[in-house]
């Protein structure tokens, strides 16, 4: 099965992803006794090559946000950029979930795609549909993806702004306002779909003129630009809403290494400090 991967031009994740499913499925198969063993267990995935990371400078960051600041779901963008939040996150947040007030934003739901059987009668490109993708609103997978963010004041009055722009909306909509509290709501109250706004951030990074990166690379945009700022790894692991810092320390060690040369110092360094704070020196 591998091999017919590899041969087709399937990607290395591609790969280990199906020999996973694979494996859950044969060990289940032992647990009700369908089969005597998990042949799969024997099978390695094949070599996966990390994928560089991508993020942009601060400068590319603010160029494009400037270019996307007239898009409706432009406090989208920005929170992406200020929070590292997962695209799914974003799409799935209500504003059940935020706390303006104590610029505060609780992750708890998480906008995902699931394939499922297609309608028989429905057809693509001539031929019948085999699957379909609905979009369903879950809660994150782990506990460390449930959070708390704290928001910046621009982050705040980003959302506030986008809010009334909201309200606007719903009252030219009138009856055929979904009303499903999605704080990135479609023009009719409902959810988003993930699809659709990963188009129109395409259209905008085009727009804008800066290096083209994937929306997930948003997210390690995001976490660059607080390690620049000297934001602990412990804080900067929280906000993402990894497992544990070490996953944050192994993800972003390189941004880590120009933080290095400050820990060399002498005992004078701090005493001339200490006498800094005194006013002695």
């Amino acid at each position: 099965m591998l091999t017919r991967y590899v041969k087709a031009g399937k990607s290395p994740a591609w790969a280990a992803y199906n020999l996973r499913v694979l494996k859950m499925a044969l060990k289940q198969a032992m647990r009700w006794d369908m089969v005597p063993r998990n042949v799969a267990e024997a099978i390695k995935a094949p070599r996966q090559v990390q994928r560089q990371m991508s993020v942009w400078t601060p400068q590319e960051a603010e160029k494009f946000l400037k270019s996307a600041e007239p898009h409706r779901l432009y406090a989208a963008f920005y929170t992406a950029l200020m929070t590292g939040m997962r695209r799914g996150e974003l799409l799935g947040l209500q504003w059940a979930d935020l706390d303006l007030d104590r610029s505060r934003l609780h992750v708890r739901h998480n906008l995902i795609e699931v394939r499922v059987d297609a309608v028989q009668e429905k057809q693509h490109a001539g031929k019948a549909r085999v699957s379909a993708i609905e979009v369903h609103l879950a809660t994150p997978k782990t506990a460390g993806s449930q959070r708390t963010i704290l928001l910046s004041p621009g982050t705040v009055s980003e959302l506030r702004a986008h809010r009334e722009r909201q309200e606007t909306e719903r009252q030219t909509a009138g009856s055929a306002w979904a009303g499903e509290d999605f704080v990135f709501a479609s023009p009719l109250g409902g959810h988003t779909d993930p699809r659709t706004f990963y188009g129109w951030y395409l259209a905008l990074l085009q727009a804008s003129g800066v290096r083209r990166i994937r929306f997930h690379d948003l997210r390690h945009t995001a976490a660059s630009l607080m390690i620049l700022r000297g934001i602990p790894p412990k804080t900067v692991s929280e906000r993402l809403g990894h497992a544990d810092v070490a996953f944050t320390l192994r993800v972003y060690t390189h941004l880590y290494d120009g933080q290095k040369e400050e820990a060399a110092f002498d005992l004078a360094d701090l005493i001339a400090d200490e006498k800094v704070k005194r006013g002695e020196a």
